[in-house]
């Protein structure tokens, strides 16, 4: 969530109007988002930007387990006889 993303910000010393001035957006969204306001499209990218994070840090995602896209293209690969089934 975002608001978990500015709350490091802040323990890191920065100020809702330092964090506003440096994405080029208004304290008053900042403080908005902080409290757990929802984000446009454009504010997420522009946090990102200029934190030097991606999207996905921004909204707390990082970290999280996603499915294993490569596991899958694996088993594609393999020939129908190896999984199983009638070449």
């Amino acid at each position: 969530m975002i608001e978990t993303f500015l709350a490091d910000l802040k323990t890191k010393g920065w100020t809702q109007e330092a964090i506003a001035a440096k994405a080029g957006v208004r304290q008053s969204l900042i403080s908005k988002l902080a409290r757990g306001g929802e984000c446009s499209t454009g504010t997420l990218i522009k946090l990102a930007d200029a934190f030097h994070v991606s999207t996905d840090k921004v909204l707390g995602r990082e970290g999280i387990k996603k499915e294993n896209n490569h596991d899958k293209n694996e088993e594609r690969r393999r020939p129908l006889k190896a999984r199983g089934g009638t070449a």
